[in-house]
């Protein structure tokens, strides 16, 4: 029973090395890669955007990369307390042995592997944990390194992305208060054409009003001017004849007309008077 105690035990100590030895392989590969990582970050593009990109898909790549490789290191040492702990329990049952053993049996090669196998598989993997237990402690600086990177770099993006909004609000703003602006003056111009139109029309109806109602009245003054102009001829139409007539109602018509105007002027005059 003490042999087979002791056997299981050996074999123990055997499928923790290997273990050992696999987890260093796996923890090595990450190694390189982290390497590759560190040269690939000092190559980073130069334009925010791309490089902000490339420092995003480094930080969701890399926490996975970070936890196996602490993972690893976390078994390595697992498997060496399980070596060291096989250990003592072969020393103990290679113990029972010697004590059940005869004078002449040789045990030594019982002994060599406890002396010199599981030593050196104990020293191998402390030794191996040395050298990647710094690779674990660039792996976080480099992952913080990054986020520091890429909270920085956000924060800018936004800032300038804010900035960018505001500036469009403003031209925004600007822009519909220049279009109000032309609105308002087109709405004013439209309001002036409209109110010159109603004056024009005011005025026209006023004169050709006074015009109707001074045609309407005594002609004697218009006689008196075209008789002082044909003293010789009368004005008795068409009697008369053809140019006494004619000049007549010419005269007749232009004093009317200028009458009219007169009263449209004195009506333009008031209307602006009233606006002021």
């Amino acid at each position: 029973l003490s042999f087979f105690n002791l056997l299981c035990c050996r074999s123990k100590i055997l499928f923790a090395y290997d273990q050992a030895r696999w987890c260093y392989r796996q923890t090595r590969g990450l190694y390189s890669q982290l390497e590759q990582e560190v040269k690939g970050f000092k190559e980073l593009a130069t334009q925010r955007d791309t490089r902000l990109e490339q420092l995003k898909q480094k930080l969701t790549e890399m926490p996975s990369k970070t936890f196996d490789y602490a993972g690893y290191l976390r078994d390595m040492e697992d498997h060496k307390n399980a070596i060291a702990t096989n250990d003592h329990n072969y020393d103990y049952w290679l113990e029972k042995i010697r004590e059940h053993s005869l004078e002449d049996d040789s045990i030594k090669f019982l002994e060599d592997f406890l002396n010199q196998r599981t030593k050196r598989f104990q020293k191998q993997i402390e030794t191996d944990l040395n050298y990647l237990k710094p690779g674990q402690q660039l792996f976080d600086q480099m992952l913080g390194s990054i986020r520091g990177i890429v909270d920085i770099e956000q924060a800018e993006c936004d800032r300038a992305l804010e900035k960018a909004l505001r500036d469009k609000e403003k031209a925004d703003q600007a822009r519909e208060k220049e279009l109000e602006s032309i609105r308002h003056q087109e709405q004013k111009a439209a309001e002036e054409r409209e109110k010159q139109l109603e004056r024009w029309i005011a005025l026209v109806g006023t004169g050709l009003a006074v015009s109707g109602i001074s045609s309407q009245t005594d002609a004697k003054p218009v006689e008196s001017i075209i008789t002082q102009l044909f003293s010789k001829e009368s004005l008795d139409c068409p009697t008369a004849g053809v140019t006494p007539c004619l000049t007549y109602s010419v005269v007749f018509v232009l004093v009317h007309v200028v009458v009219g105007l007169i009263a449209a002027f004195i009506m333009d005059r008031i209307i602006k008077l009233v606006s002021k």
